[in-house]
């Protein structure tokens, strides 16, 4: 691995820390939300269709479905930096598979691709509002009009470079759990976003894809 790729992935994740600790968007299907908020109210808004539905799952349930798949993405996204740190000591426990040169410039620029996305999508939110208490809008334009989820889809861009830069059978299924569970807490978005915008939101949805 060159020390750009190196310097590319270090400068990834620090922002993603950055993002997370400054500029982070919350959301009514966060895993901390579904497990241990209450039905009542979210955001200012009176919680209707799936979301009660997995907010009154069994704390075994959501243990299960919930908190372990959430700690496992974490596993996933901390692997990378696993590989830079402990390279010889995780790389017999997952293998990996050589990458040439220019895949792994290819895998950089979509990690570079991938944050920008990610940050500038989470940015122009937090920007404009909050999100706390009743500072909750629809953003429809801007990127947004692009997709309707451009900070998951900067994100499933950056996990795909890195998995062009460490391709390992084990990450790739990492990476396909991840996605899964993500699309999962999607569409239990969707569903309160019809709920508490109503048409303005089912006319967006229509004219603008879920990811690209």
């Amino acid at each position: 691995m060159t020390l750009f790729v190196t310097i590319v992935i270090v400068i990834a994740y620090l922002s993603l820390v950055v993002e997370l600790i400054f500029f982070p968007v919350p959301s009514v299907a966060s895993t901390y939300q579904l497990a241990y908020q209450p039905l009542t109210s979210t955001k200012g808004s009176e919680m209707k269709g799936e979301l009660v539905s997995v907010r009154s799952w069994s704390a075994l349930k959501k243990i299960f479905l919930l908190i372990v798949p959430a700690l496992l993405n974490v596993a996933v996204f901390l692997l990378p930096i696993g590989f830079l740190i402990f390279p010889l000591f995780l790389q017999k426990m997952f293998p990996i598979f050589e990458s040439s040169t220019w895949v792994l410039g290819f895998g950089a620029a979509l990690i570079l691709l991938g944050r920008f996305l990610t940050f500038s999508s989470a940015l122009r939110i937090r920007t404009e509002n909050s999100q706390e208490g009743d500072d909750f809008h629809l953003h429809d334009d801007s990127i947004f009009r692009l997709s309707r989820n451009p900070i998951l889809l900067g994100m499933y861009i950056m996990v795909l470079g890195l998995f062009l830069i460490f391709p390992s059978i084990i990450f790739g299924l990492g990476i396909l759990f991840y996605m899964v569970y993500m699309h999962f807490k999607v569409l239990l978005e969707e569903d309160f976003l019809g709920h508490h915008f109503g048409k303005p939101y089912i006319d967006y949805k229509t004219k603008t894809r879920r990811y690209l």
